[in-house]
This record gives structure tokens, C-alpha cells and sequence, in this order.
């Protein structure tokens, strides 16, 4: 009797045990998917096991992109440690480290925080905007930059219709030395100005290498002045740059400095900017009306042709060229050839196919 529970168990166990080819059929249905339709599956599944969500968060962790946060608005005079010390309360972290200037030796106002794993990073993203030393500091991740302003949306949404940059490496005889600042550090608040709308701050760089990250952008436009915000747009599928990004910055006069030198050398590529508000001039299709076409005027003379040439006058009268009908019936001058049919003609000269055009000369 225990005998056959054990083999009906034994069976009913092996029936419900995975047969060692569903793996590849689950890949055959799942094949055809969109990405979208992945995901959505793979978040149902999620919230319904914690087993899934716990390796979807194992998963995402091994990758920095979901790790390290970057955190703007910093004091002028704050210190990498001071920045781990701050953030420390949130996860273990990897690295803190605080963009310096180099003339200076003071603080940029950004930096960046690698923590240990996802969740600590999601706690301090959650938190923000953090109070360091009496400045409300904001943070975002440092690879996807995902704002939560309006405004970029909709920026984005104005360009991501464009076609990327091509994939094209200048030659060294064109290759243009980085620029060098010209103004003064964009540390001293004398020198900012005031604020402006943020439309006169908002930039739009464009020819970005296709692995260049958000931190290279930000060294070299926080050269200019103190930045508010700054993004490298991301292929959803690829991960890569899609070859441009926006960069906002907290006063109008740091915009224009950078404006003043809208070509920049970033890893090996030259890269132009201008106001994200103002449509790039890759073609002249908005010129002013008129701009670069010359209209001739009504009387202007028109070179000789089949539909300009005057009408020529004969070199000769029209007599000339009819032939003449019988003596004692001539046409009236300048009739229509058509009325000659009526009147017969004379017969033609031996060894000629055609008739006179003369009368014969009278004898002598």
C-alpha cells in the first residue's frame, strides 16, 4: 500500500517536473516579442514573485550605469569627503569624488556617488533634493540622466526625429585645438549675472561621439560657468549616445561665454552648440524671404532663343519665294499661299523636278 502511494507520488512529481526542452520552446514563444512586451511580462512576473524582482536587482546592480548618481548644486568649498559623508547614510559607497577647479582649487558646484548596489542608490534618489552645508543639491542617475522637467521632454522630443551624426572622425590637418576660457572663473559670483529665463541657459550640443559619457560633457562645458543640468540622451536598445545632449546652466552670462565658441573638441570630435531653443542650421531652408535669390526685373534683356528670339524680317519680298501662277492670273500681293491651288501651274523645266521660281528671260 505505501509501496504504490510512493510510485503514484514519484509519477505525479515527475509529471509536474520540467521537461528538459522547455527552455528552448519558452525562447521560440518569447522570440517574436517587442521589447516593450518583454518587459511588461517581466514586470508582471516581478511584482507577483520576489524570487524575480530579487534577480532582476542582482542583475541591475553588476552594472554601475544603476549605481552611480550625479549630484549638482554642491558648495563652492565642499570636499570629496565631505560628499561620501553626506551620501554614506544611504548604502555603502564605492567612490565620492567632487569635480575640482583646476585654476582654483574649489569646488565646480557637481560631483559624482558610486554606491555599492541599486537599492542604496534608489534611497538616495528617493531623498532628494539633499541638504549639504545650507544648498539644496539634486541628483540623478549619472548614465541614463533622466530629468523630471517638462521642458527637456519636451526639447527631446523636438530632436530625437533628427538622424544621428554620422560616424566620422576628422582628419588631423582639421583638427582644432580644445578652446581655451577666456573669462574669468565661473566660481566668482560677481561675474554671474543674474539668472535669466532658463530658454536664454538651455544648450544644444550635438556631434557626441557614440560612447561619450555625461562626465566628459560636464568637464568641459563647466568651464563656462556653473551647470544647473546637463544630460547625454541614451539609445534605449544600444545604451550608446545618440550623438547629443542638453546642458543647462544656472546663469545666462555662463550660457553666452560658451555660445561665444560654439565648436568644442570633446574626445577627438568636434561637436557644435547653440541655444536648444533655436532650430540647428544644418540647412538654409528658413532663410528670409528673398535671401540669396537675385529676381531680374520684367525689362531685363533675355538671351536668344526659340521662345525670346525677335521675329526676323525677310531679306526678301514675299514674291520672292511664290511661285508664280499662269501669266494673265497673278495673286494679289502677300496672299495666302493655300489660294494658289485654284490657279494652275506651268509645267516644269526639262531635267528640274521643281517649277520656276522665275519667269524666263525674254529673247533678244
Amino acid at each position: 500500500m505505501e509501496a504504490s502511494k510512493k510510485r503514484k507520488l514519484g509519477s505525479g512529481e515527475a509529471a509536474d517536473a520540467p521537461a528538459q526542452d522547455d527552455t528552448k520552446v519558452l525562447m521560440r514563444l518569447l522570440e517574436p516579442f517587442s521589447r516593450d512586451q518583454l518587459v511588461a511580462i517581466l514586470v508582471s512576473a516581478a511584482m507577483q514573485h520576489n524570487s524575480i524582482l530579487t534577480e532582476i536587482k542582482t542583475m541591475a546592480s553588476t552594472d554601475v550605469v544603476h549605481r552611480k548618481i550625479f549630484v549638482r548644486g554642491l558648495p563652492w568649498d565642499i570636499t570629496s569627503d565631505r560628499l561620501r559623508l553626506h551620501f554614506v547614510q544611504f548604502g555603502p559607497i564605492e567612490d565620492a569624488i567632487v569635480i575640482m577647479d583646476k585654476a582654483t582649487g574649489k569646488s565646480k558646484g557637481f560631483g559624482f556617488v558610486t554606491f555599492a548596489d541599486m537599492e542604496a542608490a534608489d534611497h538616495a534618489l528617493q531623498a532628494q533634493p539633499h541638504d549639504i552645508d545650507g544648498r539644496k543639491c539634486p541628483c540623478n542617475l549619472a548614465a541614463t540622466h533622466e530629468s523630471l522637467s517638462s521642458s527637456r521632454q519636451r526639447a527631446e522630443a523636438s530632436y530625437q526625429k533628427a538622424p544621428p551624426p554620422a560616424a566620422y572622425t576628422p582628419p588631423p590637418a582639421t583638427t582644432y585645438p580644445p578652446p581655451v576660457p577666456t573669462h574669468a572663473p565661473a566660481l566668482a559670483s560677481g561675474d554671474a549675472g543674474p539668472p535669466g529665463d532658463e530658454t536664454d541657459r538651455k544648450l544644444f550640443v550635438r556631434g557626441l561621439h557614440w560612447d561619450t559619457q555625461v562626465e566628459t560633457v560636464t568637464t568641459e562645458f563647466a568651464k563656462y560657468g556653473d551647470i544647473e543640468d546637463i544630460s547625454v540622451m541614451k539609445d534605449r536598445q544600444t545604451g550608446k549616445s545618440k550623438g547629443y545632449g542638453f546642458i543647462v546652466y544656472r546663469h545666462q552670462n555662463a550660457a553666452k561665454r560658451a555660445l561665444a565658441q560654439p565648436m568644442k573638441l570633446i574626445e577627438g570630435r568636434n561637436t557644435h552648440c547653440n541655444l536648444a531653443s533655436q532650430p540647428t542650421r544644418g540647412n538654409n531652408n528658413h532663410s528670409a524671404p528673398g535671401a540669396g535669390h537675385h529676381h531680374a526685373p520684367s525689362h531685363a534683356h533675355h538671351p536668344p532663343g526659340p521662345y525670346h528670339a525677335p521675329p526676323m524680317q525677310p531679306a526678301y519680298p514675299p514674291q520672292m519665294y511664290m511661285v508664280p501662277p499662269s501669266y494673265g492670273m497673278p495673286p494679289p500681293p502677300y496672299a495666302d499661299p493655300a489660294a494658289y491651288a485654284a490657279y494652275p501651274q506651268p509645267p516644269p523645266m526639262p531635267g528640274y523636278g521643281y517649277p520656276m521660281q522665275h519667269p524666263p528671260p525674254p529673247r533678244q
